[in-house]
């Protein structure tokens, strides 16, 4: 696999098609790795492969092979494969007393390599082991125990195995436990002890790993986001709201997907309650013009309640009031701020209409669009917002149209 940077779909295409392989995606730290697993690829494999099972084992704090053992088959007896459930009824009684492991009960001592030895080879076919945070496993966990359970899997059992990883910081971790441990002085190092972090990622990637993908960006995990939790449902603006709030994202919120989450859940509400309401098939590409100006206030306003960086214009732009309120008060509104909101967003509707001839009227006035092209500009947004001639005055200053008004026909 060359090194690009991967659609959920190449992934899910890749862990379908292929068997007894050892897949790592890595990438930094909030760039939406376990999302774009959970939410796009774990989701997708069910759906084009129902063979196919997936086995999550977070190893965030985990201390011990033993922990990561236990979860790996107790999950796969949760699975209830036909084919892994023979194997389970074997080893029933065991199992009750792993779970009671677990619940603290004294006096049970179990093998767990003896349980995990039962299950057969053709017991873990179509299974997908994913390893999830492995920079964050304790420092107890040596490194080189997690690489033996992947290959474990992958050589003595078939199965395939995804580890996601920053790569950066696992780095990190392991030249900090290197300098304890020669820190402590221990002249004969033990066969559990960690590599020189110079080299270990490329020895095991040798041994191990088969292939290596890089998240470098996190647009698609984003995108996702937007569309789980922006319930829409007036179909030929979905599409433009998404890419208003991902381009305002990008640019505002440097790809912090828990902030976009926020957002997304802030922007829901106001959709629902206000800014839907005032939607007109004819006026859509005005409302569109308001709602952008106003999903840009909320992330403004998003920043300065979460005491977030901003820009010097941001500083001192105008609050947006409603969007204050909104999340200094349990992320709600009465139903007085919201009917004065839905006023003000329908008058921001009118005004969106009059910056649209204002600035064809600029492009004329001060650019080089010809008599012609203003007028056949004019006519087009008279066609387009559906206002008749003698409601121009409202909508905008009446010098704005009198210079087309003689070619408006020609």
């Amino acid at each position: 696999m060359s090194n690009k940077n991967y659609k959920a779909v190449d992934i899910v295409d890749f862990l379908i098609e292929n068997e007894n392989v050892c897949l790592v995606i890595q990438g930094a730290w909030g760039i939406g790795k376990t999302y774009l697993w959970k939410k796009g690829i774990e989701e997708d494999i069910k759906k084009k492969n129902k063979d196919k099972r997936v086995v999550y084992i977070d190893l965030f704090g985990k201390e011990s092979y033993k922990q990561i053992l236990e979860e790996i088959v107790l999950k796969i007896n949760e699975i209830r494969d036909e084919r892994v459930k023979k194997a389970c009824d074997k080893i029933k009684p065991l199992l009750q007393l792993l779970k009671s492991v677990k619940l603290g009960v004294k006096g049970i001592n179990i093998n767990l390599d003896s349980v995990f030895s039962i299950f057969k080879k053709e017991d873990f076919k179509n299974i997908i082991v994913c390893f999830d945070n492995i920079e964050r496993k304790s420092d107890k966990l040596p490194l080189d125990e997690v690489l033996g359970l992947v290959n474990l899997l992958k050589e003595d059992k078939l199965c395939s195995v995804v580890m996601i990883l920053n790569k950066d910081e696992l780095e990190k971790q392991e030249l900090n436990n290197q300098n304890k441990q020669e820190a402590n002085n221990d002249p004969k190092p033990s066969d559990n002890e960690l590599e020189n972090p110079r080299n270990w990622y490329e020895i095991h990637k040798e041994k191990v790993i088969d292939y290596e993908i890089t998240i470098e960006n996190n647009d698609e995990v984003a995108r996702k986001i937007i569309e789980n939790n922006l319930k829409w449902d007036i179909e030929n603006t979905k599409q433009e709201i998404i890419d208003i709030i991902l381009n305002y994202f990008k640019q505002e919120l440097n790809d912090n997907l828990r902030l976009l989450i926020k957002l997304t859940q802030h922007i829901d509400y106001f959709n629902k309650h206000c800014f839907s309401k005032c939607y007109e098939n004819d006026k859509r590409k005005e409302f569109l013009g308001a709602l952008e100006w106003y999903y840009k206030a909320m992330i403004t306003e998003m920043k300065r309640y979460y005491s977030l960086p901003m820009k010097d214009e941001e500083k001192f732009s105008g609050s947006f009031l409603y969007c204050k309120t909104f999340l200094s008060n349990l992320l709600k509104l009465d139903e007085k701020e919201l009917q004065t909101l839905q006023k003000d967003f329908s008058e921001a509707i009118k005004n969106e209409t009059r910056r649209l001839f204002g600035k064809k009227w600029q492009d004329y006035y001060f650019g080089n669009l010809s008599d012609k092209e203003y007028a056949k500009g004019i006519q087009n947004l008279l066609q387009n917002t559906k206002i008749m001639f003698l409601e121009m005055a409202y909508y905008i200053p009446i010098i704005i149209i009198l210079p087309c008004l003689s070619n408006i026909n020609k």
